[in-house]
């Protein structure tokens, strides 16, 4: 019901995603999914109307803002308070932010190896099942909880090194 009444207000942009994201509410829809911002809120009320619904149906708005960016650069009039120097810092700037956006595009696309995690969670298992046999002798009956406790911290240490590989999925 919430997202009907969110689909319906003048104040929402519905922006399309070609791949899954974490924003606060989405809606599955063919093979993307289709989310709703509230165009009041920044960075969007920043932008006129017609530029958001450019905006909301590009497939990579981070570099669509950089672009537009660029353009708005470009159609300063030349005049003494604004030199072309300080056009073409600003331009190299943008140039610089839209590289970035490209570094962290290779990095969010780039997919860690399935055999490395299956590797790294079967080494992790093996080891956890070996523990209690290593300091058995040394611990006696306190070996189920040190190697339960052990085991809760390596799984995650593991755990949170899984999440860090893809950092832009929230």
């Amino acid at each position: 019901s919430q997202c009907k009444e969110l689909e319906c207000s003048p104040h929402v942009l519905v922006l399309n995603e070609p791949r899954s994201i974490s924003i606060s509410h989405t809606k599955k829809r063919g093979g993307s999914r289709e989310c709703w911002v509230d165009k009041r809120a920044l960075p969007w009320c920043l932008l006129p109307d017609p530029v958001l619904s450019k905006l909301g149906n590009s497939h990579n708005r981070p570099l669509w803002v950089t672009d537009r960016l660029s353009l708005e650069i470009t159609e300063i009039k030349y005049d003494d308070n604004f030199t072309s120097r300080e056009r073409l810092e600003l331009l190299k700037h943008t140039n610089t932010l839209s590289k970035c956006i490209g570094h962290c595009e290779r990095i969010h696309q780039t997919a860690v190896p399935l055999n490395y995690a299956r590797h790294a969670l079967r080494s992790l298992t093996m080891w956890s099942f070996t523990l209690p046999f290593g300091v058995v002798d040394k611990l006696g009956l306190l070996t189920g909880p040190v190697v339960g406790i052990v085991a809760w911290l390596m799984y995650g240490v593991y755990e949170i090194g899984h999440r860090i590989e893809d950092p832009f999925q929230g």
